[in-house]
Formats: structure tokens, C-alpha cells, sequence
């Protein structure tokens, strides 16, 4: 039986993704203050390198929701970007080595301004609702 690889993620121009990426096993990607730091400022750095802009994330300790614009750069390409240095810093970091993420990153491509309006409120009260913060 031959085997088959990963479809490859079709890229869509111009459109709205629910990303969310998530630590392996469950286990927590953020520990402390300078890592919630750093994946911002990674965040950051990728909307210069390729051509997207970020409406709205939550981190949280042990996952991570993204509501990306597209625009000609695939999101596979910035995910990439992203995930791999968070990994590689984190892991060095931490003293670790193996996987950071389960698996690969999933997204939902986001169709109409209700989902889209649902989606920043429940993104960002994500943290209140796990009783990290109490305020906004």
C-alpha cells in the first residue's frame, strides 16, 4: 500500500482564519511572562516578513487562539514561521527537546461578520472564562 502524505492546506487570499495551536499532550507552552512576551513579539515579527495582519489572539497557558487576515502570504508559510521559532526558543529555553505543539496547528476559515463577532468575544474572553484574569 503506498502511503500518502498530508493534503497539502489550500491558501486562500484574502481571508479570515481561526487558528489554534496547542501544547502537546495538553501540556502547557507558556510558563511565565517572558514567554507570553516573546510569542508576541514573534507575532509581531511575522506580520513584517509576510502579509497578514492579526484581529485578535488569546494565550492561554497551554494554547493559543489567532484570528489572522491573509493576504497573499499562505498561512501554512506564517504558522510555520511562528510555531518553529517559538519551539526552538522555548525548547532551548526550558532545557527540552521534542515536540512543543500537538500536532500541526488547526484553522477554520471564517465566513461571515457573526461568526467573525462571536469569534473576538469568545477569543477574548477566553482568559476570564478559565479564571486566569478577572478583568479585560
Amino acid at each position: 500500500m503506498e502511503r500518502t502524505g498530508r493534503r497539502p492546506r489550500e491558501h486562500i487570499p484574502n481571508s479570515i482564519h481561526h487558528v489554534m495551536i496547542r501544547g502537546n499532550n495538553r501540556q502547557r507552552i507558556f510558563y511565565d511572562k517572558k514567554q507570553f512576551e516573546y510569542f508576541i513579539n514573534l507575532l509581531n515579527e511575522s506580520t513584517k516578513k509576510y502579509d497578514h495582519t492579526f484581529l485578535g489572539f488569546c494565550l492561554m497557558s497551554n494554547h493559543a487562539h489567532l484570528i489572522i487576515h491573509i493576504s497573499h502570504s499562505p498561512l501554512s508559510s506564517v504558522m510555520q514561521n511562528i510555531n518553529f521559532r517559538y519551539a526552538r526558543w522555548a525548547n532551548h529555553n526550558m532545557r527540552r527537546i521534542g515536540h512543543l505543539f500537538q500536532a500541526r496547528y488547526a484553522s477554520i476559515e471564517i465566513n461571515s461578520e457573526e461568526y467573525l463577532i462571536n469569534l473576538c468575544r469568545y477569543v477574548h474572553l477566553n482568559p476570564i472564562k478559565a479564571r486566569m484574569v478577572h478583568t479585560l
